[in-house]
Order: structure tokens, then sequence, then C-alpha cells
């Protein structure tokens, strides 16, 4: 019987335990998220994201302009209802 209390006992500070570790992550990303600290650590991914869009823009483009501005649910929705075999 104390056997399956201390099982039981360790069972619930692992699960204790792994909730406070998920927990403590969402905390540290939402810290991290807020200006202030992003300009602390001298993080701007700004000059990033504009290389990385010209960058895509020079490769995709062309799939890019022919997709025009759909959302992906316009298109998934536009191939659906070009489908004959499933209701819509």
């Amino acid at each position: 019987m104390a056997d399956a209390y201390i099982h039981a006992l360790l069972a619930w500070y692992a699960a204790a335990a792994e909730v406070v570790r998920r927990l403590k992550g969402v905390v540290t990303m939402c810290y991290y998220e807020l200006a202030e600290v992003q300009r602390e650590i001298g993080y701007d991914p700004g000059p990033y994201l504009a290389a990385v869009s010209r960058r895509r823009l020079r490769f995709y483009g062309p799939q890019i302009r022919a997709a025009g501005n759909q959302s992906p649910l316009a298109r998934n929705r536009k191939s659906r209802d070009q489908r004959t075999d499933q209701p819509v």
C-alpha cells in the first residue's frame, strides 16, 4: 500500500513539474515578445524579414503574382467548388 502511495505521489509531482515547465516556456516567450525587451537585447527582425521577402519574390514572384491576392481558404473553396463528386 505504501508503495502505491509513493508511486502516485511521484506521478503527481511529475505531472505538476511538466505543467510548471510548460508554463515557464509560455511566460518566457511572452516576455521576449515585449518591444522593450527586444530593444534591450538588440533584436530587430525587420531587416532580415525584408531580405527574405525580397529573396522569395525573386525566386517565387511569378507564382505569387499568378495566385493574386487570394487567401489559401479562397483557393481551397474554389478548387472544392470545381469538384463535382463531393457536395459543397
